[in-house]
């Protein structure tokens, strides 16, 4: 099955409504994401890029 690409917004607000991300793959686009939402991000099998990683 293919997967959709979503942003971390709209990954966040999924994780929030109780929703499941396996459809879904993230790309990550210049918006910052809060602490909190990265923690929530993680748990869930997402890998939050640093600051660094987005400059290459």
């Amino acid at each position: 099955m293919k997967k959709t690409f979503i942003n971390q917004v709209e990954a966040i607000a999924l994780l929030k409504d109780k929703k499941s991300l396996s459809d879904y793959k993230v790309r990550f686009d210049s918006t910052p994401v809060e602490a909190l939402d990265a923690i929530l991000l993680g748990k869930n099998g997402v890998v939050v890029p640093t600051k660094f990683d987005l400059v290459r």
